[in-house]
Parts: C-alpha cells; structure tokens; sequence
C-alpha cells in the first residue's frame, strides 16, 4: 500500500496489545509469564503482516498494478 494504511495500522494494533500487556504485568506481577509469552505472540503477529504486507506490494508491483 503506497500510502502505508496498513503498515501503520498493524503497528497501532502491535503498540496497543503491547501496552495492555506491559500494564497488565504492572497490575498483576502474578502474570508477567504469562504476559511475556503473549507479547512474544502479538510481536511474531506483527512480523507475519509486515512481511505479508510486503509480499503483496511486491506481487502488485511485478504484475503491475
């Protein structure tokens, strides 16, 4: 996406969860394992949609849309 919707997006989306969860740990002390194995998650989720996100603006532009 030339204008990088998506791409800010899905970090708005990455930033949120990880806040939520570092203010979680902070609450909660109890869950920090736990937390710590979700922002693990939430930042691979992130990594899949940057790369796919980059897969496809590279399949646009081979076809040449």
């Amino acid at each position: 996406n030339p204008d990088g919707t998506m791409d800010e997006e899905q970090m708005k989306l990455y930033k949120d969860v990880q806040e939520r969860l570092i203010e979680l740990m902070k609450r909660k002390p109890n869950e920090i394992e736990r937390a710590t194995f979700l922002l693990w998650v939430a930042h691979n989720l992130e990594r899949i949609a940057d790369r796919s996100i980059n897969i496809a603006e590279r399949s646009m532009f081979l076809v040449g849309n």
